[in-house]
């Protein structure tokens, strides 16, 4: 009866917090052994640490891909880092244990001072960064929970936290993060509805505000990771080379990724737009010069406000 009930409230954590595409795959057999999985596999890491299953099984499903199919959905959660994940939910409550284990086995790593050596190598620079990060992620706000409660699981933990404590020490290190001087793509894509094209000009008169909340709702997509590396770029002006030589890997990595969060969020903008417009696909052809002259210039201004 106790596990009948264990393997319920599962499939209810699940069918809460998934992408509405996925809810009803917690009917199989597979997707409820892969939750199962993930949760044991989260209390081995961590036996001291203790988290509710379905919390867990929900912060895993709220940061499901929603172009997952609910075939590959098994394999996805069973890839899934449920250590970490166990250790970032068990944060997220405020358990006094788990902070202390974040702060031993995380926080102190050595994987901070590499992150930072090409930026500030001082020990006094990485302990400015190590309560930046603390207070973004560890910290509730009025409004909002822990922001380790957004770690997915999709990637080790400490190469979640690289991409926000770089963020981090860019922002310290300038005193406050950059300027709001616009780059010439932004400056391009501003001309480009301007009103030396007209036709464009009217597009976005006519559909601007359903343009601008599908962009919107794409960009809550992003996870982290994604939105920081976006956020080096298109914010604090990086070059690719100098945000591969941050996370010590080669320029056409990074490029691959960036082109990739680009991907994502055009993908996510034009399935919306065309849903929520009711579009046929010869229709929003005629869309695509303006979906794609408004994401650079709105994805800086989201993720500067982000």
């Amino acid at each position: 009866m106790l596990y009948l009930l264990a393997v319920e409230n599962l499939r209810a954590a699940f069918s809460a917090s998934a992408p509405e595409a996925l809810r009803s795959a917690a009917q199989s057999e597979d997707v409820l052994r892969a939750l199962g999985d993930l949760v044991a596999r989260g209390a081995a890491a961590w036996p001291t640490l203790e988290v509710d299953g379905a919390a867990l099984v929900a912060q895993a499903a709220r940061h499901l891909p929603p172009a997952l199919t609910a075939a590959d959905l098994p394999k996805d959660l069973l890839a899934l880092h449920a250590g970490d994940l166990h250790l970032a939910c068990a944060c997220a409550t405020g358990s006094p244990a788990a902070l202390l284990a974040f702060e031993r086995d995380v926080l102190a790593g050595g994987w901070l001072r590499a992150a930072l050596e090409r930026i500030d190598s001082s020990p006094s620079f990485a302990d400015e960064v190590r309560q930046s990060v603390r207070e973004k992620l560890l910290l509730a706000r009025e409004d909002a929970a822990p922001r380790i409660e957004q770690y997915s699981g999709r990637w080790p933990l400490t190469t979640w936290l690289r991409t926000i404590a770089v963020r981090a020490a860019v922002d310290l290190r300038r005193g406050g993060g950059a300027a709001n001087v616009p780059s010439a793509d932004e400056r391009a894509a501003e001309q480009l509805t301007g009103p030396e094209n007209p036709e464009m000009r009217y597009l976005k008169l006519r559909y601007g505000k359903e343009l601008q909340d599908a962009l919107g709702e794409a960009f809550a997509t992003l996870d982290d990771e994604q939105a920081n590396l976006l956020r080096l770029q298109l914010v604090d002006g990086l070059r690719t080379s100098q945000i591969a030589a941050l996370f010590r890997v080669d320029r056409s990595t990074i490029k691959r990724r960036l082109a990739a969060c680009r991907e994502h969020v055009l993908a996510e903008t034009g399935a919306r737009l065309q849903a929520r417009l009711q579009l046929s696909p010869a229709e929003f052809v005629s869309l695509a010069g303006l979906v794609q002259s408004q994401v650079h210039l709105s994805l800086t201004r989201l993720l500067r406000r982000s």
